[in-house]
C-alpha cells in the first residue's frame, strides 16, 4: 500500500515537473480533449488522417529550420520559401491543356523535373542567406528577415497574386494519395516522405 502510493506521488510529481516545463505542449492536450467532446467527429480517423496530412508537410519544413537551430543559428524565410516553392511547382506542373494556365507559353512539364528546379531554387535562395551571413557578417535573424520579404515580393509578382490549379494527375495523386478506407482510418503518402526525409535527417 505505501509503495503504491509513493508511486502514484512520484509520478504526480512527474507530471507537474512535466507541465511546468512543457506548459504549452499540456494546453493544448488539455484543448484537444475539450474541443474532442464537444465537437462532433473530432475524435475520428478521418480527422486524424487529415491531421498527419498537415503535420508531414510542416514537419519537412521543420527539418530545414532545425539544421539552423543547432548551428545556433535561424531561417525566417523557411515558410516564404515554401510557398515560393510550392507557386514554382504549381505553374510548371499545370496541364498543357488548362484553359487557366499563368504562363500559357511553358510546355507540360513533368513531375520530376519540375522537383528538381524547385529544390534548386531553394538551394540559390540559401546559398544567398548563407553567403550573407558568413561574408557580410549580417546576422541570421535580420538576413532572413529581409530574404524572406524579398522572396514573397518575388512570389507575388511570379503569380500575379492569382490562384493555380489544373494540376497533372500524377501530382494530385502524390499529394492527396492515401493508403486506407477513404472513410475510415488511412495513412496519406505524404506521412512516408515525411518520415523518410525524417530518418535520412
Amino acid at each position: 500500500m505505501t509503495a503504491a502510493k509513493t508511486d502514484n506521488k512520484s509520478f504526480f510529481s512527474r507530471f507537474l515537473a512535466t507541465a511546468k516545463s512543457n506548459p504549452i505542449v499540456v494546453l493544448l492536450v488539455a484543448v484537444s480533449f475539450v474541443v474532442g467532446f464537444t465537437v462532433p467527429n473530432f475524435f475520428s480517423w478521418g480527422n486524424l488522417g487529415n491531421l498527419v496530412s498537415n503535420t508531414a508537410i510542416r514537419f519537412l519544413i521543420a527539418l530545414g529550420v532545425s539544421g539552423c537551430l543547432i548551428t545556433k543559428g535561424t531561417d525566417l524565410s523557411a515558410g516564404r520559401q515554401v510557398g515560393l516553392a510550392a507557386c514554382v511547382a504549381g505553374v510548371l506542373i499545370q496541364r498543357g491543356d488548362y484553359t487557366g494556365r499563368l504562363f500559357k507559353s511553358i510546355p507540360e512539364m513533368n513531375m520530376w523535373v519540375v522537383f528538381l528546379i524547385v529544390l534548386a531554387i531553394g538551394a540559390l535562395i540559401g546559398c544567398i542567406n548563407g553567403l550573407i551571413i558568413s561574408r557580410l557578417k549580417v546576422p541570421p535573424f535580420i538576413t532572413t528577415l529581409g530574404t524572406q520579404t524579398i522572396v514573397y515580393g518575388i512570389c507575388l509578382v511570379f503569380t500575379d497574386a492569382q490562384p493555380i490549379g489544373g494540376f497533372q494527375s500524377v501530382y494530385t495523386r502524390l499529394i492527396t494519395g492515401r493508403i486506407g478506407s477513404v472513410s475510415g482510418f488511412y495513412l496519406p503518402y505524404l506521412l512516408f516522405v515525411a518520415a523518410f526525409f525524417g530518418l535520412l535527417f
